[in-house]
């Protein structure tokens, strides 16, 4: 289980959840060796954790809310 370069993101349904794991998929990057999460539905986040720091780093520029 790959449990650093944590990234933590507010979510709405398990079909947005999903939509980022195929995409993360599609880029060649294994679920359990690349990266995993985990979801907390107590606060509606879920955290996804990557073994290489730029993944954590280019998907924290890309969800940040600038507004």
């Amino acid at each position: 289980m790959v449990d650093v370069n944590p990234v933590k993101l507010n979510y709405t349904n398990a079909n947005d959840i999903m939509k980022f794991v195929r995409e993360l998929r599609i880029k060649g990057l294994a679920q359990g060796i690349d990266f995993d999460f985990r979801l907390d539905t107590f606060s509606n986040t879920i955290t996804f954790y990557f073994k290489e720091e730029m993944y954590a780093t280019f998907y924290r520029i890309k969800f940040t809310d600038y507004h």
